[in-house]
């Protein structure tokens, strides 16, 4: 179990264990030539919901993509040990990406702020400290991963991108606010006109649907009595594309069937 708000217990003790192991050697589906040893691997309560594959400072981070996390998904290899996870980070210490088990190098991108003002960068540390700050890394794994099953070729992992989390939780926190100040003023003290900010993205930045795939965890965190489902139009189309959230084993279970594809 996780905590996501992660506070404090009745004992004074936090309620999330944050672990970061090195060089973690996992045993292969067919051993001894299939084990594996892991960068680096981060738990929390003892679920490894990231994995880091580390290159030399002078090579290219697809490396660590075409030669280690291709292979550590391999049928054979270690994919059981990707079961619970949220999201793949590849770097060499001065560029890194990030991306999902189902995504195709060219969907591995980059993170390149912590807030909307802050200057963009590319360099690993932006990543690392954007995304694995224990308060993000729980906002991530609880509202900005979602699975897609609307193509063929199995269901998709999808991780958010660096401009949709900050988005999307930028909205959230202005209709919060707005809810806040609806309360402490009668509805005659009221503005009659109130501007809410909007959250969009160029199309096709993240493949088609992308707006209902921002605003999902918006709908769910402000309203969520909605439920974990949202439809959305697809650029051809008539018809729904359905969103959904599932447990991760069952996402892993869905995508083995598959080669790794976004």
């Amino acid at each position: 179990m996780i905590d996501f708000r992660n506070g404090i217990g009745s004992g004074g003790a936090p309620n999330n264990r944050f672990l970061a192991v090195r060089e973690l050697k996992i045993q292969g589906l067919r051993v001894p030539y299939y084990n594996r040893r892991a960068d680096l691997v981060c738990f929390v309560n003892g679920l490894p919901l990231v994995f880091i594959e580390l290159k030399a400072v002078y090579r290219n981070i697809r490396a660590g993509f075409d030669d280690n996390v291709t292979d550590y998904l391999h049928e054979h290899s270690i994919a059981h040990a990707f079961h619970h996870n949220a999201f793949l980070v590849v770097s060499n210490g001065d560029r890194a990406r990030y991306g999902s088990i189902t995504s195709k190098w060219e969907h591995f991108v980059e993170w390149k702020r912590g807030d909307e003002k802050d200057k963009g960068r590319v360099d690993a540390e932006a990543l690392l400290g954007g995304m694995l700050a224990k308060e993000r890394l729980l906002d991530l794994v609880e509202n900005f991963v979602l699975f897609d099953d609307s193509r063929a070729g199995g269901t998709r992992k999808i991780v958010a991108r660096n401009h949709q989390v900050l988005g999307v939780n930028n909205a959230v926190a202005s209709v919060l606010r707005q809810e806040e100040l609806k309360r402490q003023f009668p509805p005659e003290r009221r503005l009659t006109y109130r501007e809410y900010p909007i959250v969009a993205e160029a199309p096709g930045s993240y493949g088609s649907g992308l707006i209902s795939e921002s605003m999902l965890p918006l709908v769910e965190r402000v309203h969520p009595d909605l439920g974990r489902l949202a439809f959305s139009g697809t650029r051809k189309a008539a018809a729904s594309r359905t969103r959904w959230r599932s447990s991760p084993k069952k996402c892993a279970a869905s995508c083995r069937e598959t080669s790794p594809s976004w």
